[in-house]
Order: C-alpha cells, then structure tokens, then sequence
C-alpha cells in the first residue's frame, strides 16, 4: 500500500494518479498496464459512489521508483484511448493533494 503519515512525500514521489477510469475496467487491466513501465509496489483503485467501476475512476499507482512514474506519464499519457475509453484517461504524477484524498477515501 502507499505510504501513509510523514513518509507521505517520498512515497508520492513514486507515484502516478490515473483519472477517469473508464467503467468495466478491473484493477488486474489497471496493473498489468502500468507494470509495462515499471515494477508496481501497490495499486489504490476508487470509483464514484463507492462503486469500483463507475465511469471517472481514478487510481494512485505506486511504482518502486520515481523513473517508472516518470517513463509512465511520459507513454501513457500520449496513448489515446487507454483502456478502451473515448474518453481521454488523466495521467499524471500524484500530489500530495492526490495522496490525502486517498487516504481519505480508504478511512471512509
């Protein structure tokens, strides 16, 4: 799982936030993806309405290093239609503001 607490920082470092997730698409689909790029340590998945695959899913996915994050968004996000979506999925590096609605989200 990422890191929680005063480690925060780092643990953002090496991660990536995947927004508008398209319905239908598994956590396994979200991994085996982002594992092309990098070694996952840990995958947060989140949906709308506490439903996991409702359209504008997101994701915080921990790599085991911050260049994985980099090579990530750097290829993801010039793929369109990821994940089969027609909307365009959001790739990023995560924020802190990513990391503590995740922690949010998971204390609910």
């Amino acid at each position: 799982r990422p890191s929680q607490g005063g480690s925060a920082a780092g643990a953002q470092a090496a991660q990536m936030y995947l927004g508008n997730i398209p319905k239908g698409i598994s956590e396994g689909l979200v991994v085996a993806e982002c594992a092309k790029y990098g070694a996952v340590a840990a995958l947060s998945y989140h949906g709308n309405g506490g439903d996991l695959l409702v359209e504008g899913g997101w994701a915080l996915i921990t790599f085991g290093s911050p260049d994985s994050v980099r090579t990530a968004v750097m290829r993801l996000g010039r793929r369109s239609g990821l994940f089969g979506s027609a909307q365009p999925v959001e790739v990023r590096a995560a924020t802190a503001e990513d990391v503590l609605r995740d922690q949010q989200a998971k204390a609910r």
